[in-house]
């Protein structure tokens, strides 16, 4: 008679009572939440992990907003823990019981494998990211898209005293993107006399500081994702004593990026929001800023994205709006945090950036 293996029993005794609660609490959650009458919002954040603080600064957003006045819906929070994959099971594991899911997610990997599993009926928000695959019909994005990013760059090379200009691009989708339509939008008497990618965790680059600098440019461009590489570019070109422009994208107002380089942000020409710079706002606008400045949040894109995304959610819901992409569609704009968002289809999004200069710790509009 064969031996009965108590504990391989016992294991899978209690794993499967694990797993039973699991199901049981995240079903009384939804319930208890479900009795005020109330949708839910998943949030799916990356939390813990390598992107934590991209995560926990969202989520600090999110706060501000849901504290702010009441709301028609709630928000659950999900940790994807900075893993593709997680951020998708994570979310089906939380919306078992639910028949239509709204979703906010952040970051092109998370929220395209969310968009490639997540149930028929959810419609998913999308902030932070560079590009979604078209096939896909439940999402509507709320971010800075390529022509928005580079539209203020390009209108100041266009009447910059600068004939030759070096480009660095961090190897990411968006960073390469970037560079190309840098190629393709500069003046005729412009030239680029370099583009060159660049590790997102490059430690030490002077060589390629030395590189950039060696055909004397008058301006060397910095384009991609904020990342390690992306300071420490930065930082080479400093130390080798370049005297030329330095102008940076939309990544450059990310906050860590300038608690970074400290004095060495002193001066670079970037992209960011209105409402992340010095100029004077409306009542509205700046109620949101001082807000977002309680919670330790500058204003720039990516908390005033997530702020829009929840004011279009609770728009939607309070007048009964089917969660589509045809209905923003047909909406056409957004009145923004930052200023006016447009809606051309498709799911995309077009947001209003504005030119900057780094000055005495502070973003000062440039003027034209």
């Amino acid at each position: 008679m064969k031996k009965i293996n108590w504990k391989s029993i016992v294991g899978w005794g209690i794993a499967a009572l694990v797993a039973g609660f699991i199901v049981y609490t995240n079903m009384q959650e939804q319930k208890a939440l479900q009795e005020t009458g109330k949708k839910n919002v998943y949030a799916v954040l990356p939390l813990t992990g390598g992107l934590s603080y991209v995560g926990q600064e969202a989520q600090k957003a999110i706060q501000a907003h849901m504290a702010s006045k009441d709301k028609s819906f709630n928000v659950i929070f999900i940790d994807s823990q900075s893993q593709t994959s997680t951020a998708l099971t994570s979310l089906l594991s939380k919306t078992l019981n639910e028949k239509e899911p709204i979703v906010l997610s952040i970051l092109t990997s998370a929220t395209s494998a969310i968009l490639s599993g997540a149930p028929k009926n959810s419609f998913i928000f999308g902030n932070y990211i560079t590009s979604i695959d078209e096939k896909y019909k439940n999402y509507q994005l709320l971010t800075g898209e390529l022509n928005e990013v580079m539209s203020p760059i390009k209108k100041y090379l266009e009447t910059a005293p600068i004939k030759k200009i070096a480009v660095v691009y961090i190897e990411d989708d968006f960073g390469l993107l970037e560079a190309k339509y840098l190629e393709k939008n500069i003046r005729s008497d412009q030239k680029i006399t370099q583009v060159m990618p660049l590790a997102p965790k490059s430690l030490d680059t002077r060589i390629e500081a030395l590189k950039l600098m060696k055909d004397e440019p008058d301006a060397i461009c910095i384009l991609g994702i904020a990342t390690i590489g992306y300071t420490n570019i930065i930082k080479s070109l400093r130390e080798q004593g370049y005297k030329g422009t330095i102008i940076a994208d939309y990544a450059f107002a990310n906050p860590h990026v300038v608690r970074t380089l400290k004095a060495d942000a002193e001066g670079i020409i970037a992209v960011t929001a209105i409402t992340d710079t010095n100029a004077k706002l409306d009542e509205k606008n700046q109620q949101v800023k001082d807000t977002l400045a309680r919670v330790g949040l500058r204003a720039y894109t990516f908390p005033i994205q997530i702020w829009d995304t929840l004011d279009l959610i609770q728009y939607s819901l309070d007048n009964n709006l089917p969660l589509t992409q045809e209905t923003y569609t047909k909406m056409g704009k957004w009145n923004g945090i930052s200023g006016e968002v447009i809606f051309p289809g498709n799911g995309h999004s077009l947001y209003p950036f504005v030119l900057v200069q780094y000055k005495n710790g502070e973003f000062v509009p440039v003027e034209k």
